[in-house]
């Protein structure tokens, strides 16, 4: 049998030779047991033969009487003692192997031993004068003590290469940054390096003589699997590889995991199974990471898309509203108050404005157009929302608005926080598939130093609460910590985008608020935003009178939407203006430069031939004073800063109400210094 030491060095990982190496060092084990096995075999022919000092033994064999002198000694002896066997009778043993006192003490008690205990001793020393180690056997004789000697140069030379073969690989496993594991027939360990300390957080010496469902692995079948492995390498003879993810102390761990048979001997069976595992948990998280920066590569390409998409329907689609819009407006001009079509005409106007917002929020989300802030009260814009959402989510969810907020003024963009409204709406009622509550609340709260913020870096002062809450499924606190995730969803691939709340997160930020949220399964949520109040709680505008709205001047206007120009031409006419109306911009130039005493020109951006921007720039050439309106459904190329710098004076979105395109139009025709009365 082999020692512990000789077992463990085959349990180091195999070269690129098929386990050279390791092999190598199982034939010397095979050597040094051999030896050991042929001293036993000598040491009992030599106890049992007639004679005591056998001339044909293998070993060195003296008789000794009690005064360590020989009395007999064999060829073998006379070889190993670089005498003749009949030149060693009458010399004392000691000085024939060396003149140090330790190694002689040692001798010497050994001796005394033998004597005094009438027992049989075996030891080893070291010869200077013979330059050899040797084995030796001590047995008490009638005559004295007989000595059997046996030179184990070698095997002490095999031993030591053995040994620092050993300590060599053992160094090389502990230091490797993978998992190196021996098994054995009986699937226990029987090696374990330091690493699975480092990554499964497990003692290498408690691993020993256990299986892996004995390691403290928490999935069973996990460590089934892993012996099942080693099972069919020791079946096969083949090496085999797989992939396993284990919960350990350290988290879970997924593994690269390869099981390699050994051989001592090719014409034997397998010994052993080495496995080898690399911990690739972080190449797996890197990879699942990019993994999701590609689909979110993908979803934002898709955004990129609908934002084209958007960007080239909303100058038509914008066009279309302002025929909606003003013609409205002027119906509403020759409809009494008291009339029920007023109300309809009214809820018209309302719609196209509905459908404006709707627009340019999407334009603003797909980053093509700015959103101005104005002050808005928050509470007509709820139950504005809910009139719209009642005909969209089911009928089983009931939904109640509930005001106590005293103040509700906030600078905002209207058509953002109805988006923040509707987002947040839509979530609860997902979340509510069978039916329940949704209550829509709002509150005034002050914040000052001291007060628990309900986000860090949150400013001290007065703000709106607006919180939506439901009596829905609820979520975990690992969901809770990636809702506002874009792209996050929990819903699956058909179940939306996963950008819902994370718009509506954005947009509160950049209203300089906050949002969060309160959750658990099965209690519902609740969803709370934080916007500032305005420091002037202003009073509501009022609706303004078409007398308030007229002016005086000539007004060239240019559109290539003939439905736009005969409603504006109407319109502005209604003012009190004189309106010269052009359809193509040619026609336009052609007659200004005919005359060209207009008061303002007002014309649109992208139109065919030629651009508002390039007929602006021509207008400007012939008379540099001359105001300008620029007025666009959707350009990617041209905002405000970007006309202004042209020489433009205004520039503004459609679909426009008249009250917006009359105070812009009397803005530009004030002289210079004047106030508005």
């Amino acid at each position: 049998m082999t020692d512990k030491k000789a077992q463990d060095v085959s349990a180091l990982p195999p070269d690129s030779s098929e386990n050279t190496l390791s092999a190598r060092i199982h034939d010397q084990d095979a050597v040094i047991s051999e030896l050991r096995e042929s001293l036993a075999e000598a040491i009992q022919r030599a106890r049992t033969a007639e004679a005591p000092c056998d001339d044909d033994m293998p070993l060195a064999s003296l008789l000794l009487d009690w005064d360590l002198r020989i009395l007999k000694a064999n060829r073998t002896a006379g070889k190993l003692l670089l005498r003749s066997p009949e030149d060693l009778p009458g010399r004392e043993l000691w000085p024939l192997l060396s003149k140090g006192k330790q190694q002689q003490t040692v001798f010497y008690n050994n001796y005394l031993s033998a004597l005094r205990e009438q027992r049989a001793l075996e030891f080893e020393l070291f010869s200077p004068a013979l330059g050899k180690w040797l084995r030796v056997l001590s047995s008490p004789a009638p005559e004295g003590v007989r000595f059997w000697l046996q030179d184990i140069t070698g095997e002490k030379a095999q031993v030591e290469t053995h040994t620092r073969l050993w300590q060599q690989h053992r160094a090389l496993a502990d230091n490797s940054p993978d998992i190196i594991m021996r098994f054995g027939a009986n699937l226990k360990c029987i090696f374990a390096n330091r690493a699975v300390e480092r990554i499964l957080g497990l003692d290498p010496a408690f691993l020993i003589g256990k299986r892996h469902k004995e390691m403290g692995f928490q999935q069973d079948e996990t460590a089934a699997l892993m012996d099942k492995a080693i099972v069919k390498v020791f079946a096969t003879g083949a090496s085999l590889s797989e992939e396993f993810r284990v919960e350990t102390k350290q988290g879970e761990r997924c593994l690269s995991w390869r099981a390699v048979p050994e051989w001592s001997r090719p014409d034997k069976g397998i010994d052993s199974v080495l496995v080898i595992a690399r911990d690739i948990t972080a190449e797996k998280e890197a990879e699942a990471e990019r993994l999701a920066l590609e689909e979110r590569l993908r979803e934002s390409q898709k955004l990129e898309a609908i934002g084209t998409l958007s960007g080239g329907i909303a100058h038509d689609f914008n066009n279309i509203l302002a025929v909606i819009l003003g013609n409205a407006e002027l119906a509403l001009d020759e409809t009494s108050k008291a009339s029920p079509v007023a109300q309809n005409l009214k809820n018209l106007r309302t719609a196209a404005l509905r459908g404006r917002d709707l627009v340019r929020q999407i334009l603003a989300f797909s980053r093509r157009s700015a959103q101005d802030r104005k002050e808005v009260m928050i509470t007509p814009l709820v139950k504005e929302t809910v009139k719209l959402l009642r005909s969209t989510i089911s009928a089983t969810v009931d939904i109640r608005v509930e005001v106590k907020a005293e103040y509700d003024h906030v600078l905002a963009n209207p058509g953002q926080i109805q988006q923040v409204l509707v987002n947040l709406c839509t979530n609860a009622a997902q979340a509510m598939a069978d039916g329940g509550a949704m209550t829509i609340s709002l509150g005034n709260v002050t914040f000052r130093t001291g007060d628990h913020m309900p986000q860090p870096g949150f400013r001290q002062g007065e703000y709106l609460v607006i919180s939506v809450s439901d009596t829905g499924h609820g979520m975990d606190e690992e969901t809770r910590k990636h809702i506002f995730e874009p792209f996050f969803s929990t819903r699956g691939p058909q179940g939306g985008t996963g950008l819902g709340l994370s718009v509506v997160y954005g947009i509160i930020k950049a209203h300089e608020g906050a949002v969060t949220v309160e959750s658990a399964p099965g209690k519902g949520s609740t969803f709370t935003v934080f916007l500032p109040l305005v420091e002037s709680r202003a009073d509501t505008a009022r609706e303004v009178r078409t007398e308030e709205l007229k002016g005086r001047g000539r007004i060239l206007f240019v559109d290539d939407e003939e439905l736009v120009v005969e409603m504006a031409k109407e319109g502005l006419s209604r003012l009190g203006y004189e309106v010269r109306t052009e359809t193509k911009p040619e026609k336009a130039l052609k007659a200004f430069e005919e005359n060209g005493n207009f008061d303002v020109i007002i014309t649109d951006q992208a139109m065919p031939g030629m651009s508002g921007m390039s007929l602006a720039k021509r207008l400007l050439e012939i008379r540099p004073d001359v105001p300008i309106i620029l007025c666009t459904g959707y350009s990617a190329g041209i905002d405000e800063k970007t006309a202004k710098a042209a020489g433009i004076r205004e520039f503004f979105m459609k679909p426009y109400t008249r009250t917006e395109l009359s105070e812009i139009v009397a803005r530009v025709l004030r002289p210079p210094g004047s106030k508005k009365e």
